[in-house]
Parts: structure tokens; C-alpha cells; sequence
């Protein structure tokens, strides 16, 4: 989870995220995505990870800012609230999957 420190207290251009080749050029796809950011608010991700599950990467943020980044995954018969929690491993073997396509999408909404 190191890599993704330093987007911590960048600001997210929520415009950027309007664009469907975004999603297509990273393999992600929206799961909650507001209109606009409240003063606090948050976005939601999701990746193939691996067999049904899907990879759920959540952000925090406050005044549009990102200030927490986890990781999770959901399963096909999750409700849309559902998120399980990645163990070490887990975060390692994800990461090893999709970690750069996350890099590249968080490079992408917060420059």
C-alpha cells in the first residue's frame, strides 16, 4: 500500500473520471461514484481479481482530497454495501494483479 501514500491530500478531479476510456485503459469500473464531492464523501472501484471475486478499491475523501485508501473485494452475490477485508496477503497478491492499473487510474484523477 506504500505506492499509494503519495496521493494522500491530492486533490481528485472528479471531471476526469466522465471520460469511459479512463475505465477501459485501467480495467476498473465505477461501483460509487457521486455527481460532485460533499465536504466529505467517498468513491468506489472495482477490478477482476480473481474467479468471481472483484478487487473494491475505496477512497476517503474530505474537500475533495484523498486522505484513506483501502482495498477490499466483493463477490457476485454481495449486496452493494459489501466489502470484505484483504488480509496482507491478500493486499500483496492484488496488488501484484492490478496494482500498476491503480497507480496509473489514481495518477490519472488526481493530476
Amino acid at each position: 500500500m506504500e505506492r499509494f501514500r503519495r496521493f494522500f491530500g491530492c486533490p481528485v478531479n472528479r471531471k476526469r473520471m466522465d471520460d469511459p476510456a479512463l475505465f477501459e485503459e485501467t480495467g476498473l469500473e465505477p461501483r460509487y461514484l457521486p455527481e460532485a464531492f460533499d465536504v466529505f464523501d467517498e468513491m468506489d472501484f472495482l477490478a477482476p481479481l480473481e474467479g468471481e471475486r472483484r478487487l473494491v478499491l475505496s477512497a476517503a475523501l474530505e474537500e475533495g482530497k484523498i486522505m484513506r485508501i483501502l482495498l477490499g473485494w466483493v463477490g457476485p452475490a454481495d449486496p452493494d454495501d459489501a466489502m470484505h477485508r484483504l488480509d496482507e496477503e491478500g493486499i500483496a497478491s492484488a496488488l501484484q494483479l492490478r496494482g500498476d492499473d491503480l497507480v496509473r487510474f489514481m495518477e490519472e484523477i488526481t493530476s
